[in-house]
């Protein structure tokens, strides 16, 4: 790795790559102190509980065009349970005091813009505007979003076999155009995040530790110890 990047750094003095002004920034979120969050919180009962525990929840949304809703769903075969993100919130008391991030597994940019509307609507209905963020690989369908006036998350390739300075480009690249309120990968892109993109906010899942033993919640303080990590999503029931 550290060879990895020193090949890079090279190659950006060589293109004379002023990577302070390539590197974007972060629009303005304002995040909750606590940067804990519970992750996966599909169902009412769970997000009832964990509501109280936690002061951010994650939770999955999944579009049907033919149905014209938006479902709480992983997969597409999660919508047979019929919970809709509105019957979600619903189920939840005082919804303004806890946030949200929203991950859209299949947002593109031929919904998009329905889905804007509809989570614009929801949002006022229940007085969450400022609370909610929506995370998608699509940065294309997150610029429409975004343009509606919603916070969005960039939600960044992963790929273990990538070529390390083409995937810096091609990220660059992508956060510049979208500008968006924050990036998101698993807990292992880490060092690679924060070495890349210092002036982004990041949120990091899927910490790579048995979740509910004590190396996995020492990981998870040190890696809120960072200023640049805003999100840290867990799968335990307890707050840190």
């Amino acid at each position: 790795m550290i060879y990895k990047w020193g090949v890079i750094l090279t190659c950006m003095l060589l293109l004379g790559c002023d990577t302070s002004k390539q590197k974007g920034q972060s629009i303005s979120f304002d995040y909750p102190e606590s940067k804990i969050w519970a992750h996966r919180v599909n169902d009412t009962c769970e997000a009832k509980i964990k509501k109280n525990e936690f002061v951010g929840m994650e939770l999955d949304l999944y579009y049907s065009s033919f149905q014209d809703k938006i479902w709480v769903a992983h997969d597409l075969c999660d919508t047979a349970n019929e919970l809709s993100f509105d019957s979600w919130l619903a189920a939840l008391s005082d919804q303004n005091k806890n946030y949200y991030w929203l991950d859209f597994k299949n947002l593109d940019v031929n919904n998009s813009d329905v889905i804007s509307k509809r989570l614009l609507q929801l949002s006022e209905q229940y007085h969450i505007k400022e609370h909610v963020m929506i995370e998608s690989y699509d940065w294309n369908a997150l610029k429409i979003i975004k343009d509606k006036g919603l916070a969005v998350i960039d939600n960044i390739n992963d790929d273990k076999n990538r070529d390390t300075l083409a995937w810096y480009r091609k990220t660059k690249d992508k956060i510049m155009a979208l500008q968006p309120h924050a990036i998101s990968s698993r807990a292992d892109m880490y060092s690679l995040l924060i070495q890349s993109f210092p002036q982004m906010n990041i949120h990091l899942w899927n910490t790579p530790i048995k979740k509910d033993t004590i190396g996995n919640l020492k990981l998870t303080e040190l890696l809120c110890k960072d200023s640049l990590i805003k999100v840290v999503l867990v799968d335990y029931y307890a707050d840190i």
